[in-house]
């Protein structure tokens, strides 16, 4: 495990072509007295670092300044430490869109905890959670998914020029490490039925 490793991002969901916005970022710090250097990427392009030191332990919060994309549409933002990429993590992602609602278009902004999971729009795969999507105005379908989660569904309704905001907080599937618990106790039950039978005929 990293000392510093990147815990979320966060940016507006919105941005307009070539305007400058705000990042912010959740650092993991889980050693003491800890120098390190973080990286930004627009689009897998690293497009700013910087160093920072941290004493304590903890989770810590930060704030930078990028510069979006002149193209219109959606782009990603990822950030990660000089530890993570070391060790070959990913760090964090988060979708934003670049541009305006078209006319009889809005957006969706999903998240979920945990992160990372499956984003499915009206049967159509779009991406994972942390996202944002461009939809028509109107009904759809959000349904997301993870291994070892239930997976949930809600609809929505998407308003032109309006961002709808959607959080999941997934609940992990029931274990089934009690099967074969279970099956041990019937066979004991059974087993028991049969002494007790056995001795009672034996009386």
């Amino acid at each position: 495990m990293a000392c510093v490793e990147t815990a979320s991002v966060t940016v507006p969901p919105i941005v307009k072509p070539g305007s400058e916005f705000t990042v912010r970022f959740g650092l993991r710090v889980n050693c003491p007295l800890q120098l390190f250097t973080t990286f930004f990427f627009i689009d897998e392009e690293e497009v700013d670092s910087s160093w920072g030191f941290h004493i304590f332990p903890g989770t810590w919060y930060h704030e930078w300044k990028l510069k979006a994309p002149s193209e219109t549409g959606t782009h990603v933002v990822r950030i990660a430490t000089d530890q993570e990429m070391a060790e070959g993590k990913h760090g964090v992602s988060v979708n934003f869109f670049v541009g305006s609602a078209e006319e009889g278009y809005g957006f969706v902004h999903i998240t979920s905890e945990p992160s990372g999971a499956t984003v499915i729009i009206d049967s159509k795969v779009v991406g994972t959670t942390p996202l944002i999507q461009k939809l028509q105005v109107g009904e759809h379908t959000i349904t997301v998914k993870m291994e070892g989660y239930i997976t949930k569904t809600q609809k929505i309704v998407v308003e032109e020029g309006k961002v709808k905001y959607i959080r999941f907080e997934l609940e992990k599937e029931p274990s089934k490490d009690w099967m074969p618990v279970l099956a041990l106790g019937l066979v004991g039950i059974s087993l028991g039925g049969i002494v007790a039978y056995a001795k009672h005929r034996g009386d």
